[in-house]
């Protein structure tokens, strides 16, 4: 293995031992300059750490292999992440690292007190139940459990030590080629008992727990899943993928169709007064009296239990209505006459629980400006360090400074959709490779894609399972557009890449991607204002989070620093963001394609 000569220079406080492991675990032929300074930092701060790391930086490799090496017997590694299709990125990164471990298994075992160490997630019942349904909504799935006659759960409770430890090994024999979850359940599937409780039981001796954001902002979740891996907070080492996203105003949502058909469903008053609260827009806070809200509950539940013994269960928008309604009781719940939300704790409420951990590290590829999330998390004595991958000579910035193409809503009329189908199909032509182009909104989308014909080949949806675009781009031998959305899940930590480089030859950003200007955002700067003034309020909600989606989506092309790619924002308004990403101007759609070609080719 090759390691930067700067080494020696950067780790003169850290012990010996520390790094032999992290050049034992490290999956590649050579630890990058910015990857040996992430590392240096986790294996030495005592204080909560908080990395600002562009794409390309290899935040993922170094996170783990720095982790795993100063993790103790005792001792449990738990990241969180904001999306399904980030675990897998950490699984995968896992697997090229587990192939390290066996091949220097004599110098590690040691350290790992001579058992290989166990990763798995945590995910939900509506994942693992052999007997899913999508049809179902996830939280519905605790109960069905319940109301199930399930063999396997009576089985999985006789589990021995020797049947575990069985299972683990299938676990091991799926790691070195590793891509996703699926991989996990599938070994779970394969043992005839249940995979929710197979897979808590092993958890408990798992070194690595991957898992999801509601397991960390939510009190009782977060309670449940250190009862269930029988840890101490001390015992922790805390990692947070995408942490930006823990400033998320808004929580769980209900629809205003949802409520009108859950009323058909359960002429409940509880689901009749919230119908009737969504219908303007106001702020309140929602409390209901205990015994009526226990009592609410055991009528859905009965319904539910009937319905479900009978395979026809007919209520699910009610019993979505009555989660709302339960899972909302004592917070703030905002409607802007089309949803119901609830407000979330400020992430300084949320982080508050972790506080304790050994060792807290979240990162971002979107912590800018990082002393304000710093100042937002509240956690006490933390430290920042912020890299940048040095891919200038692989990418290149382009904007299109035409008034004609100017965004803004007033603005957004046929003319200027047209103008951006047009301009958007011969950008394309000059991209030799998949072109990924994001819309603000997915009513934008829809109106770009249906009503002017924009010619693409997949359209993200809320509900797109992620990783068959990922198969489908890596398996095409033909060019494939995809017209997705800001702040959507192809947005956010998802990588396509095939022999590990990018298939990514081009992003395209058809406007800059404000928030709406909607009730929820008023609230929003309502909120921060009073807490931390007015600039730091306009900052956070509509400055920050427009030039995060912007790093995010035009993130998705470069993964490593051999990889090459083209960025173009065809908005004017755009130029005032120079400084985060350096756009070269364009008047017209024949620059751009000339300055493509000439790049690319």
């Amino acid at each position: 293995m090759v390691i930067n000569q700067q080494v020696n220079k950067e780790t003169t406080q850290i012990q010996k031992e520390e790094w032999n492991r992290v050049k034992d675990l490290f999956p590649f032929p050579e630890i990058k300059k910015d990857q040996l300074s992430f590392i240096n930092r986790v294996l030495t701060t005592k204080n909560p750490l908080l990395v600002s790391a562009t794409t390309g930086v290899g935040k993922t490799a170094a996170l783990l292999v720095s982790l795993l090496a100063i993790k103790k017997p005792g001792e449990k590694v738990i990241i969180f992440v904001r999306t399904k299709a980030q675990i897998n990125v950490f699984l995968k990164e896992f697997g090229l690292i587990y192939k390290k471990i066996i091949a220097n298994w004599d110098k590690l075992k040691e350290h790992f007190n001579y058992n290989l160490p166990l990763v798995l997630t945590i995910l939900g019942k509506n994942e693992l139940c052999v007997k899913r349904n999508k049809k179902y909504p996830g939280e519905m799935y605790t109960h069905i459990c319940s109301l199930t006659k399930c063999t396997l759960k009576q089985k999985t409770k006789l589990l021995t030590n020797t049947q575990i430890k069985k299972i683990a090994k299938g676990l091991f024999s799926v790691y070195p080629e590793m891509n996703s979850k699926e991989d996990l359940v599938s070994v779970y599937e394969s043992t005839n008992y249940c995979p929710y409780y197979v897979n808590f039981i092993l958890a408990q001796n798992a070194d690595v727990v991957i898992t999801s954001y509601p397991f960390l902002e939510d009190y009782f979740l977060f309670n449940y899943l250190f009862n269930r891996l029988k840890i101490d907070i001390s015992k922790a080492i805390i990692a947070v993928d995408e942490a930006h996203n823990l400033f998320q105003v808004l929580n769980l949502e209900i629809t205003k169709s949802i409520l009108e058909k859950a009323v058909e469903e359960n002429n409940h008053p509880f689901i009749q007064n919230l119908l009737e609260k969504i219908t303007e827009t106001q702020v309140f806070n929602y409390k209901l009296d205990d015994e009526e809200l226990k009592n609410f509950e055991k009528e859905i539940l009965k319904k539910l239990n009937i319905q479900y013994r009978k395979e026809e269960i007919k209520s699910i928008n009610a019993y979505i209505a009555y989660h709302f309604i339960k899972e909302s009781q004592g917070k703030r719940v905002i409607s802007d006459t089309k949803r119901l939300s609830t407000i979330n704790p400020l992430p300084s409420t949320i982080l508050r629980k972790i506080v304790g951990a050994k060792k807290i590290v979240m990162m971002s590829g979107s912590f800018e400006p990082i002393h304000s999330f710093q100042r937002l998390f509240g956690l006490p004595k933390s430290e920042k360090l912020q890299l940048y991958s040095s891919n200038s000579k692989n990418s290149k910035y382009l904007i299109l400074s035409n008034k004609d193409f100017n965004g803004k809503y007033q603005y957004r009329n046929e003319k200027y959709f047209l103008n951006i189908a047009k301009a958007i199909d011969r950008i394309n032509k000059a991209i030799p490779g998949h072109v990924l182009v994001f819309c603000p909104s997915y009513k934008y989308l829809n109106e770009l894609t249906k009503n002017y014909f924009l010619n693409v080949d997949i359209i993200e949806t809320p509900k797109m399972d992620i990783s068959t675009v990922q198969a489908i781009l890596s398996n095409a031998d033909e060019k494939k557009v995809v017209a997705c959305v800001v702040g959507g899940k192809i947005s956010e930590g998802i990588e396509f890449t095939k022999n590990g480089k990018s298939i990514i030859k081009g992003v395209i950003i058809t406007t800059l991607p404000f928030p709406p200007p909607d009730p929820r955002n008023q609230i929003l700067r309502e909120e921060l204002t009073k807490r931390y003034g007015k600039k730091f309020a306009i900052d956070f909600t509509i400055i920050i989070p427009t030039v995060q989606r912007m790093i995010q989506s035009f993130g998705r092309a470069i993964r490593n620093e051999t990889d090459k790619a083209v960025h173009i924002l065809l908005d004017p308004r755009g130029t005032r963001f120079n400084k985060e990403f350096r756009f070269e101007r364009y008047k017209t759609i024949e620059q751009i394609q000339k300055a493509i070609t000439k790049f690319l080719l």
